[in-house]
């Protein structure tokens, strides 16, 4: 079977990054814990020497020091102390709305996200949530504080909104977004917990498309999004020559010899494998993203795992997601929370809660 380029482009920069998170999982201590054992390391020599050298009348206070590492360590540490945990970052206790983080990508670059959280230490699960332009704090900010604060609220989950960089599809966006699940996996609070990505427009290819990484999800809300970049090229080039011409730039395919092939090569529908639930939201009056997208990602589904919410209204159009003062933007949020709501129900999304 073909593989598509945006999963051979992001191999370019990423491709050694599945084993990268792979063996930080696996390494038995993080930097907090190795901190931790030098420190211990150090105050067992330091209690040595004091016994070696210290006067007879004041030896006595260490005469009881154990005789190895293994010891000492025992006697600090509970013995019910997952020492991972030491090295996992953890976020504060109370509410969080739309704070603004940072972190370290896998590729080492530092990325801004904005994160709601509600009151306590969890366990949470996360929603991710990827907004549909190119990278844009002004993006991000819309979306955490009209769809991330109040999802928050409403779900209880955790939610992250992404400022994404701009790239090349399936390249530092799809980096960028595989780091935000290694931080959230990394998190004390969520460890172990279920998370859905949740994206619009091209956000939403981007959360497919990390869906064939490496990486756990268990669910993903695609909304107005697309799969096929040379059908919505073509569809553009007959609705709008200057939206044509700005996505074939931010597909990276405008310096390519042949830029249909490139625009092809980029498409999902060859290498898409979903086998977790999905709720696809799109109207049919949508004049920038045809619902024909939907449909094509919808025909590779198993019905069991879908729930494909087709507005007809024809006054709902793109971007309904936008702001709550459009047409759609009400029903597409209750029909978001009722879908969170049947995974949460489900045995596998409470796995461990």
């Amino acid at each position: 079977m073909r593989q598509g380029v945006a999963l051979c482009r992001m191999k370019k920069k990423s491709i050694s990054t599945k084993s990268t998170k792979h063996d930080r999982s696996n390494s038995l201590m993080g930097p907090v814990s190795m901190l931790f054992f030098a420190f211990m390391i150090v105050a067992l020599i330091a209690l040595r020497l004091y016994n070696h050298f210290a006067p007879e009348e004041k030896k006595q206070i260490a005469t009881n020091q154990p005789a190895t590492l293994e010891e000492f360590l025992n006697s600090v540490i509970p013995q019910n102390v997952n020492l991972d945990q030491l090295s996992q970052a953890s976020l504060r206790t109370e509410a969080m709305m739309n704070k603004e983080i940072e972190f370290i990508t896998r590729d080492s670059q530092t990325i801004h996200a904005k994160i709601s959280k509600p009151e306590g230490v969890g366990p949470f699960a996360t929603m991710i949530l990827m907004h549909g332009g190119q990278s844009s704090q002004r993006s991000t900010d819309r979306m955490a504080e009209v769809l991330g604060e109040p999802l928050m609220q409403s779900t209880g989950m955790m939610t992250v909104t992404v400022d994404w960089r701009e790239s090349t599809f399936g390249q530092e966006d799809l980096t960028d977004l595989l780091s935000t699940i290694d931080w959230v996996r990394g998190l004390q609070e969520t460890a172990s917990q279920p998370i859905i990505l949740f994206g619009i427009e091209h956000g939403a290819y981007i959360s497919l498309l990390a869906t064939q990484e490496d990486v756990s999800i268990d669910g993903v809300i695609d909304a107005y999004g697309y799969i096929n970049p040379a059908e919505e090229y073509r569809y553009l080039l007959t609705t709008d020559a200057t939206s044509a011409d700005n996505f074939l730039q931010q597909s990276g395919c405008h310096t390519a010899a042949n830029q249909d092939a490139c625009l092809h090569e980029l498409s999902l529908q060859d290498v898409l494998h979903i086998d977790i639930p999905v709720l696809i939201l799109h109207s049919e009056a949508d004049t920038f993203v045809p619902i024909a997208q939907s449909e094509m990602l919808a025909a590779m589904m198993d019905a069991e795992l879908l729930t494909f919410d087709r507005i007809t209204d024809p006054v709902v159009g793109n971007g309904f997601l936008t702001t709550p003062s459009l047409a759609g933007f009400d029903a597409a949020l209750e029909q978001i929370n009722a879908w969170v709501a049947e995974r949460q129900a489900s045995i596998e999304f409470n796995v461990n809660q």
